[in-house]
């Protein structure tokens, strides 16, 4: 297989979107959870406050992709 732009574009959203789902599932878990709820809203803030339409055209993926690993990390320990 040879990589090419659209490959890579392709498998970094699909990356993407198995992060957000993880952490929407680590947000509902985490919900019920009372030392974890602040943190839980606090992401699901986050994720409700961007604007996805326009998110690889005025956002960094790598940063976003960075606040969600850090939101999981910390929903999950």
């Amino acid at each position: 297989m040879i990589d090419t732009l659209a490959f890579i574009g392709y498998r970094e959203a699909f990356d993407d979107i198995k992060y957000a789902t993880k952490l929407k599932e680590e947000i509902t878990k985490a919900k019920n959870i009372p030392e974890k709820a602040n943190i839980a809203h606090e992401a699901e803030q986050f994720l409700e406050g961007q604007d996805y339409n326009s998110y690889y055209g005025s956002h960094d993926p790598n940063w976003m992709r960075l606040q969600i690993i850090q939101y999981l990390l910390k929903l999950i320990k």
